[in-house]
C-alpha cells in the first residue's frame, strides 16, 4: 500500500488534506500553505495515529511551507513574441514545475524562457516542491502579446517650404515603445518625439520613423516627405498709374509660392500684414513707394517688391451756372471752369457721347424730362476722376387757374380777381377787355366799370414760358336794382299797423327797409310795423331816404 501523506495545520487541525507524494497541491490551500508550521506523518495503522499525534504536539522548530515567487517577467502588455521569467523558492534546493497557458505542466528551472508566442493573452504558472512537499499556490504571471508597434507621424512641414529645419512630433500605439529615426539616407538612431532638423538644403528629403517595443520594430515604419524650396519671390501685379491725381491706390500682388504670407509698407509707415489686393485712401499730393514681401515658414523674400508713383493735383471742375432745378424752358446754357488755368474740357448731356467743349455749353430743344449734364477737366493727360454734375427738369409750360372772381351779372362796378400757376416760380400777367396785358399779381381788382359785358385775362409765365392756353373769366356789370312797392295801407287809415309789399327789378337783390326816423335795417317783402302814433307817419324802402 502507497504510502499516504497528511498535513495537519497549527489552528485546530483544520486544513487537513490528504496528497499524492511528487504531485502539485490541489488548488485553495493557500490558506493552509503559508506562515503555518507543518507535521508531517505517515499512517500506517489505525494503531499508530495516537503516537504520531502525541509525536506532533512534541515536536517543535517545524520547517515553513514551500513557497514560489515569480521575480520577473514580460510587462503587462508587449509586443515581444518572447518572454523571459525568472523565479525562486523560499526552500533551498526545490524543483521547479512550469505551465504556460494549458499546455501540460513541466519540469523547469529559473529563467525559464517561451518564443514564437501568438498575439493574446497569456499565463504563465510555477511552483515549487521541496523534500517531496510542493507550493499548494502556484505563483503566475499573465500579459498580452500585442501586434507590433504602430508609427504615427503626427506633425512635420509644409509639403514645399523654404525653411531650412523641420519638427515632427510623432507616436505609437504601443505606449512602453522606444523609436528610431532616419533622414534621408543618413543614419538610422535612437530619437524622441520632437525631433528636429536644421540646416536642410534645398529639394526633397524623407524622415522615417519607427517604433521598437519588447525587440520588435514596426514592420512599416512611417514616412514623410517634403520639399525645402527657395525663399518665396514677390511679384507685384497692378497698382495706380506713374502720375496720377487719384488719392486712392490698389495694389495686387502674388508670390510663387502659393502659401506664403504677406507684408505691405507705404513710405515710412510701419509694415503690416496684408493681403492682396491693398488698398490706399486720401493719399497726399507727391511721390509714394510701396512695398510688400512674401513670408512662408519663418523664410521671407529677402528683395522685396516695390512701386513708386505720385500723386498729382487732381484738375478739379466747377460749374458756375446753368438752368433752373425746375423750368419749363426747353434750352439749356452751363458755364464752368478748372482752377487748372491749361485744363480743356469734355461734355456730356443725358446717355450722349462725351466730347470736347468750352464754357459755355449750350443746349436747345430739350425734352420735357429729366437731364443731366456732365463736365470734367484733363490737364496734362490727367482727367478729373470726379466729373462735374448738374441735373434738371424740363417742365411743362406753366398752366394758370383763376380761383375767384365777381358774379356773372353784377351792378356791382368793381371786380377783384385770384389766381394761381400750377408753377410756384410763375409770374403773372393780367388783360381787362381790349386794354393792354401788364404784369400783375393775385389778387388784381378793377374799379368803375361800365354797365357791359367785362372779360378778364391772366397768364403765367416762367422763364420766359408762358402759359399757351390763358383762362379767361366774363361778366356783366348791369344797371343798379330797382324796387317798386306793391302795397302797403292806406293813405289815410286809423288802423295802427301797416303792411308793405315789395319788389326789384333785379332778382337777385336784397332789400333794407326804415320806418320814419328809425334805423335803417335788412328786411323782406311783405314788411310789417306796428304801434302808429301819427296819421302823418310815412313809409319808404330803399335807400335814400328823403327828408
Amino acid at each position: 500500500m502507497d504510502a499516504i501523506h497528511r498535513t495537519v495545520g497549527t489552528k485546530g487541525g483544520a486544513g487537513m488534506r490528504d496528497e499524492m507524494p511528487g504531485q502539485p497541491p490541489p488548488e485553495g490551500t493557500a490558506l493552509m500553505r503559508r506562515n503555518r508550521r507543518r507535521r508531517r506523518f505517515t499512517l500506517m495503522g489505525i494503531g499508530q495515529i495516537v503516537a504520531l499525534l502525541a509525536a506532533t504536539v512534541q515536536i517543535s522548530g517545524a520547517a515553513p511551507p514551500v513557497n514560489t515567487t515569480i521575480d520577473s517577467g514580460p510587462p503587462a502588455s508587449t509586443a515581444a513574441t518572447a518572454a523571459t521569467f525568472a523565479f525562486h523558492s523560499n526552500s533551498g534546493g526545490a524543483t521547479f514545475t512550469c505551465k504556460l497557458d494549458t499546455a501540460a505542466a513541466a519540469a523547469c528551472t529559473s529563467p525559464k524562457t517561451y518564443t514564437a508566442l501568438a498575439q493574446g493573452a497569456h499565463t504563465f504558472s510555477v511552483f515549487a516542491t521541496a523534500g517531496g512537499v510542493s507550493d499548494s499556490s502556484p505563483d503566475t504571471s499573465t500579459w498580452t502579446v500585442t501586434p507590433p508597434p504602430d508609427t504615427l507621424i503626427d506633425s512635420g512641414p509644409a509639403a514645399n517650404t523654404p525653411a531650412t529645419t523641420a519638427n515632427f512630433t510623432f507616436h505609437s500605439t504601443a505606449s512602453a515603445a522606444t523609436f528610431t529615426c532616419k533622414l534621408d539616407t543618413g543614419a538610422a538612431a535612437a530619437c524622441t518625439t520632437p525631433k528636429a532638423y536644421t540646416g536642410l538644403t534645398l529639394g526633397s528629403h524623407t524622415f522615417t520613423v519607427f517604433a521598437t517595443e519588447g525587440g520588435v520594430s514596426d514592420a512599416s515604419p512611417a514616412t514623410a516627405t517634403w520639399t525645402v524650396i527657395p525663399p518665396p519671390d514677390t511679384v507685384i501685379d497692378s497698382g495706380p498709374a506713374a502720375s496720377t491725381p487719384v488719392t486712392t491706390a490698389t495694389f495686387g500682388f502674388h508670390s510663387t509660392d502659393p502659401a506664403a504670407t504677406f507684408t505691405c509698407k507705404l513710405d515710412a509707415a510701419a509694415a503690416a500684414a496684408c493681403t492682396s489686393p491693398k488698398s490706399y485712401t486720401a493719399l497726399a499730393v507727391g511721390s509714394h513707394t510701396f512695398t510688400v514681401f512674401a513670408t512662408d515658414a519663418g523664410v521671407s523674400d529677402a528683395s522685396p517688391a516695390t512701386a513708386t508713383w505720385t500723386v498729382i493735383a487732381s484738375p478739379d471742375t466747377i460749374i458756375d451756372s446753368g438752368p433752373a432745378a425746375s423750368t419749363p424752358v426747353t434750352t439749356a446754357s452751363f458755364a464752368f471752369h478748372s482752377p487748372n488755368p491749361a485744363a480743356t474740357f469734355t461734355c456730356q448731356l443725358d446717355g450722349g457721347t462725351a466730347a470736347a467743349c468750352t464754357s459755355p455749353k449750350a443746349y436747345a430743344g430739350l425734352a420735357q424730362a429729366s437731364h443731366t449734364f456732365t463736365v470734367f477737366a484733363t490737364a496734362g493727360g490727367v482727367s478729373d476722376p470726379s466729373p462735374a454734375t448738374f441735373t434738371w427738369t424740363v417742365t411743362p409750360p406753366p398752366d394758370t387757374i383763376i380761383d375767384s372772381g365777381p358774379a356773372a351779372s353784377t351792378p356791382v362796378t368793381t371786380a377783384n380777381f385770384a389766381f394761381h400757376s400750377t408753377d410756384s416760380s410763375a409770374t403773372f400777367t393780367c388783360k381787362l377787355d381790349a386794354g393792354a396785358a401788364a404784369a400783375c399779381t393775385s389778387p388784381k381788382s378793377y374799379t368803375a366799370l361800365a354797365q357791359a359785358s367785362h372779360m378778364f385775362t391772366v397768364f403765367a409765365t416762367v422763364a420766359g414760358v408762358s402759359d399757351p392756353t390763358p383762362p379767361t373769366f366774363t361778366w356783366t356789370v348791369t344797371p343798379p336794382p330797382d324796387t317798386i312797392v306793391d302795397s302797403g295801407p292806406a293813405a289815410s287809415t286809423p288802423l295802427t299797423t301797416a303792411s308793405l309789399a315789395f319788389h326789384s327789378t333785379d332778382s337777385s337783390a336784397t332789400f333794407t327797409c326804415k320806418l320814419d326816423g328809425a334805423a335803417a335795417a335788412a328786411c323782406t317783402s311783405p314788411r310789417r310795423t306796428r304801434a302808429w302814433r301819427s296819421a302823418r307817419t310815412r313809409s319808404r324802402c330803399s335807400p335814400p331816404w328823403p327828408a
